[in-house]
């Protein structure tokens, strides 16, 4: 059996990663699947609610623990360097 990695990258999207998982996991069957995600989550706007990041973010944290053979990493930008990194 081959092995497959799979990289996924997703903004703001948790629900959409989420179908994209649950489609992964019902149709692939692959037994050297794994999967990466790499994900970010925007600032809010001025127009957004308060706790719209929170929200988002939290949506994400219940998707780390949905998926637990999932590898989730956080995109972060340094702001001093202007650079993005894992």
């Amino acid at each position: 059996m081959h092995e497959v990695h799979a990289i996924v990258f997703s903004r703001d999207r948790a629900w959409q990663l989420a179908q994209l998982l649950r489609s992964l996991e019902l149709h692939v069957k692959c037994s050297g699947l794994s999967i990466s995600v790499l994900y970010t989550i925007s600032n809010p706007k001025k127009s957004a609610p308060p706790d719209a990041v929170r929200c988002t973010n939290a949506s994400y944290l219940d998707l780390v623990v949905d998926f637990p053979n999932v590898n989730f990493v956080r995109e972060k930008v340094s702001e001093r360097l202007n650079t993005t990194y894992a």
